[in-house]
């Protein structure tokens, strides 16, 4: 019995200290796995912080995919209804839904991607951009659908935007889509993407999706301004969905519809693509457009947002999709250094151009150095 008894004790103190060795050791890949995977921003101060979702930066690679597929939402709005069975490009895409609902003005492409591994909804602008933008009585409303989708008391979004996502059913069938393609492919990135008023659809469109429980990136391109500043700011400073939701939105030069409509803010970052005196496309980043004072980030430089007092056809020149892809090909095919870090607030201004200058009333020169589009 005594041999008995202390065979069963060392099998214990052995089985006790593998679990304990076990334990241990789970704890350091966990404590690995926090600390090791956990990228930061130095909030130019001198002290890090945890770098979050919405401000990890997207690659230029992965702009390019989406811009890419911003112009190939277009494109589906001349083909017949069986189209989305017949769109096999090379890059490994597959589309899985197409609409076009002539009601509310709505173009959509779900599509997945088994070579980059993600799934995209993409929308396309809209004929009557001018109109929809320029209207001083644009509208605004509560986001989402009133029951599934809603944000607290006081943010508005434009109507139109809105209406163009949730109304009609449209929001039921991109919600019940993303999540069939999620089931199939868990290990998948979700991204939403578009140009112009698609942009702006994109963005409320990964909102929503955010607030399910995706975790998405909104890469847009020429983005109107889309809600009230209460949006602005919950999205940029008190969003429970840092973790979910990254918004990128790429402008172009001068492109005027990033500046449209009045009296309305931009939710995320703005990734701007300006072109200096020697025609070379330069970027920089605006944290959530407004920039930060706590962290020492600058926002879009004043003179940013100024727009003409009449809008003409050479206004809109920059906006076009292909001038976007233009200078993003052009990034990636020269030794060009893509944006990885936000500008500073005490950066120096950038040398001032040759032919520009904003002034109205007076000659200032603080003011002076934006680059004007060759």
């Amino acid at each position: 019995m005594m041999n008995l008894y202390t065979s069963r004790g060392a099998s214990t103190y052995v089985l006790w200290n593998i679990g304990l060795i076990f334990i241990v050791s789970l704890g350091c890949i966990v404590v690995w796995n926090v600390v090791g995977t956990s990228s930061s921003i130095n909030n130019g101060n001198g002290s890090d912080t945890l770098e979050l979702f919405a401000d990890q930066f997207p690659s230029l690679e992965e702009t390019l995919w989406m811009a890419k597929l911003s112009k190939s939402a277009y494109e589906f709005r001349h083909e017949d209804k069986d189209f989305c069975k017949k769109y096999k490009p090379s890059d490994g895409t597959r589309c899985e839904w197409y609409d076009h609902n002539k009601r509310l003005g709505t173009q959509v492409l779900i599509v997945s991607n088994k070579v980059q591994k993600y799934i995209a909804v993409a929308f396309a602008g809209t004929d009557d951009i001018r109109t929809s933008l320029e209207d001083a009585h644009a509208t605004q409303k509560p986001f989402g659908n009133n029951s599934t989708i809603s944000l607290p008391e006081g943010i508005r979004v434009h109507s139109g935007f809105d209406n163009a996502v949730f109304l009609q059913g449209m929001w039921e069938q991109i919600s019940s889509r993303i999540k069939r393609l999620v089931i199939a492919h868990p290990s998948y990135r979700i991204y939403s993407t578009g140009h112009s008023l698609g942009a702006a659809n994109s963005l409320l469109t990964a909102a929503a999706l955010s607030l399910q429980g995706h975790k998405v990136k909104s890469i847009n391109f020429g983005c109107p301004q889309t809600g009230n500043k209460p949006w602005s700011e919950f999205f940029n400073r008190t969003s429970p969905t840092k973790d979910k939701l990254a918004i990128w939105r790429i402008v172009l030069g001068w492109d005027l519809v990033p500046r449209l409509p009045d009296f309305f803010y931009h939710a995320g970052h703005t990734i701007q693509l300006w072109k200096n005196s020697t025609n070379v496309t330069s970027v920089e980043s605006y944290f959530e457009h407004y920039g930060n004072e706590e962290l020492h980030y600058a926002g879009a430089p004043p003179g940013w947002n100024a727009k003409p007092h009449f809008i003409g056809p050479d206004d809109l020149t920059s906006h076009f999709m292909t001038k976007y892809i233009e200078h993003l090909e052009e990034l990636n095919s020269v030794d060009s250094t893509w944006v990885h870090e936000f500008k500073k607030s005490d950066d120096p201004p950038p040398p001032p151009p040759i032919d520009y200058d904003d002034d109205v009333f007076n000659d200032d020169l603080r003011d002076d150095w934006y680059p004007k589009e060759a």
